[in-house]
């Protein structure tokens, strides 16, 4: 009899062969040791769970996942765009709202140190990620959703179909902004995108090359210009553009501030906006309405994106391990402003 009992005890050994580890690392995973990775003492309290391992840890039917912070992380690479300032405050108004507390983290995560410091806010602070600023091979995304953090991508998206995404409608808001120049008689179009590995600048485009292809053109990779989403990046490719051997009659760019950047410089050159050349904007961030600035640019739904996004963390974290993802696209509109106008006569 007593050899039976001694046979249906569980031990910790009983719980390291269910999971696959060694019993040294049961024993480290249930005492919290934080080298030991999420998702192995994720394993580990699920499996001690199972076979009722709770005689030396009577707290362990919380489980690692329950212990809930109400914390969310939301990853942002910069400030430098109003954009991402408004988007940031209506996300605090809606987990906060629910009960959830904001933590900021402006880094790109994307090299081992900064992934391993991801990692111990997640271990002892946070319930989730929600990424802001994602490129389409970020790392960081990756090694998230492969440990089955709750993890939900706003603004941009990876071309990983498990993930949530909430994004705007970039195809089709570019597509009626390069149709609304073509329609003013536009037909030598510049474009000054952002980064060639996010899902924004590749989606805007491939929207504007849609709108070219229905009207028998395609993009000239001359008037074609790479970088970063800044003022800088703006200022210095219309300059580039201008002093080319076809100058653009009209450029469009990968959003707002790069936008401003290429009036800045156009005005100090002495590039006449719309007279001589019409600029186009994508995300109408506030600067963009000012009397001063007037430009013509698309719409997304801030307010809108930053519901979703924040409706989508809560359930993910409320179940992590739901295997399909939710893409909501929002949709976008054209906002006519003074920035646009028919082309310049030739000669």
């Amino acid at each position: 009899m007593k050899q039976t009992a001694r046979r249906l005890r569980v031990t910790s050994r009983d719980v390291a062969r269910e999971v696959g580890v060694s019993q040294p690392t049961v024993s480290r995973a249930l005492a919290g040791d934080q080298a030991i990775s999420q998702e192995t003492r994720q394993r580990v309290f699920a499996a001690a769970e199972r076979l009722n391992y709770a005689t030396k840890y009577p707290n362990l039917s919380k489980g690692l996942m329950h212990q809930k912070t109400r914390m969310i992380g939301v990853v942002v690479a910069a400030l430098t765009n109003s954009y991402y300032t408004l988007l940031l405050d209506r996300l605090h108004h809606e987990l906060a709202a629910a009960g959830y507390s904001m933590i900021l983290m402006i880094d790109e995560y994307e090299n081992p140190k900064d992934l391993s410091k991801l990692q111990m806010l997640l271990d002892k602070t946070l319930d989730g990620i929600l990424f802001t600023t994602a490129t389409e091979d970020s790392a960081a995304v990756r090694v998230l959703h492969a440990q089955a953090i709750p993890l939900v991508l706003a603004v941009r998206s990876v071309p990983i179909k498990e993930i949530d995404v909430v994004e705007s409608d970039n195809v089709m808001g570019a597509k009626e902004a390069i149709l609304h120049l073509l329609e003013l008689g536009h037909r030598r179009i510049g474009f000054i995108l952002g980064p060639n590995n996010t899902s924004t600048s590749l989606q805007r485009f491939e929207g504007a090359i849609a709108a070219l292809a229905e009207n028998g053109l395609e993009p000239d990779s001359k008037l074609c210009v790479w970088g970063p989403y800044s003022h800088e990046s703006g200022y210095s490719g219309v300059l580039r553009l201008w002093n080319s051997d076809q100058r653009p009659t009209a450029i469009f760019c990968g959003n707002d501030v790069i936008a401003l950047g290429v009036v800045d410089a156009a005005r100090k050159h002495g590039i006449e906006v719309p007279q001589k050349l019409s600029v186009v904007g994508f995300d109408d961030i506030p600067i963009a309405g000012w009397s001063a600035i007037q430009l013509t640019t698309v719409r997304v739904g801030i307010g809108e994106l930053a519901l979703i996004a924040a409706r989508r963390m809560l359930e993910r974290i409320q179940s992590p391990h739901e295997p399909s993802g939710r893409r909501d696209v929002l949709p976008t509109s054209l906002i006519r402003r003074a920035t646009t106008a028919p082309p310049p006569s030739p000669g």
